[in-house]
């Protein structure tokens, strides 16, 4: 389990990785129109009426080229507390390289508590992401301090995600659409 984590993280931080963090950013900053009002309003109408969606999108966050900036400064900064570290460890167990001793003087560098808050800002990212998409609930990094603040406070690498009292309501209104219209609701 240590290695595929070591692997995956590569993946995610490493630069010449082709599932790396950055090009998830380059696509969010290439895509933001995908990522706007409009959108979420003719996502949201599949499920509302366009009166209701027009409603639903007034309070929301447009997210801008200046979010995807901060992002990517966050993930620099995790970037450069992996690369010393776990990715000298997963570049060692990648290309088999070396002996038992350097992996051990490797993994003797490492320290749980940093692994724990980089999986948490991982999920993090991973969450605000989600919810920009899903319903512009907020600031793009107000979620994501969101996220990063429920991991603190629970003291775990992993954050859980927590219901709204506009995630009940989102739940409510889509469950109803799915009854007038003959569906049963959806099960996860």
């Amino acid at each position: 389990m240590l290695v595929s984590s070591l692997i995956g993280l590569g993946r995610i931080f490493d630069q010449d990785s082709a599932h790396n963090l950055d090009r998830l950013l380059a696509m969010t900053g290439r895509n933001l129109e995908t990522l706007g009002l409009d959108a979420l309003r003719q996502r949201k109408e599949a499920f509302i009426t366009p009166e209701q969606a027009a409603d639903y999108v007034k309070e929301k966050h447009e997210i801008t080229a200046a979010d995807v900036r901060q992002l990517r400064k966050e993930v620099d900064a995790w970037r450069r507390i992996y690369a010393p570290v776990y990715g000298e460890i997963r570049h060692h167990l990648a290309h088999n390289k070396g002996a038992r001793q350097d992996l051990d003087a490797l993994l003797a560098k490492t320290n749980i508590e940093e692994m724990k808050k980089m999986f948490a800002f991982l999920h993090a990212l991973h969450e605000a992401l989600r919810e920009l998409h899903r319903r512009h609930r907020a600031r793009l990094a107000e979620l994501f301090r969101e996220g990063l603040a429920v991991a603190a406070a629970e003291g775990r690498g992993m954050v859980l995600a927590r219901r709204s009292q506009d995630d009940d309501h989102s739940a409510r209104r889509q469950a109803a659409w799915w009854g007038r219209n003959g569906h049963s609701w959806p099960q996860d």
